[in-house]
């Protein structure tokens, strides 16, 4: 079916801007040998589907992403996509921090890392290590 959200310069002439920053990638390998990357990014602007248009128009669809990637995979049971820090201004700041759901975690736990620094990163979202919002 039609994708909800197009990246510019896809033959969309209109539409309103949207700004993610990657903020950080590890490299992985999923149980059935897929190469796989947990990737951290900032939100600037909060369209419809916005990590998942951006990231499969640089070639990096989300793990399970049947609209914008290849699909259901055995081993997750959902789109691999979660919102662990938000942050709110409205007048004075409200913030929350949310620990990664445990079907997340079963699917990271799949997941075999490629570099120490993956290590961490996997470590992290699992809750071994202090997750920390943006300042």
């Amino acid at each position: 079916g039609p994708k909800r959200s197009v990246p510019a310069g896809e033959g969309v002439a209109f539409g309103l801007p949207s700004k993610t920053l990657v903020l950080d990638v590890s490299h992985f390998v999923g149980p059935d040998g897929a190469n796989l990357s947990l990737v951290e990014v900032e939100l600037y602007s909060g369209r419809l589907h916005q990590i998942r248009a951006h990231l499969s128009s640089e070639g990096f669809p989300l793990l399970g992403d049947w609209l914008y990637g290849e699909g259901n995979v055995p081993w997750c049971s959902r789109i691999f996509l979660h919102a662990a820090f938000l942050s709110l201004r409205v007048g004075s700041t409200l913030a929350q921090e949310c620990p990664l759901p445990a079907d997340l975690q079963s699917a990271l736990r799949e997941m075999k890392p490629l570099s120490s620094r993956a290590r961490v990163a996997q470590e992290k979202w699992l809750g071994k290590r202090r997750m920390m919002g943006p300042a």
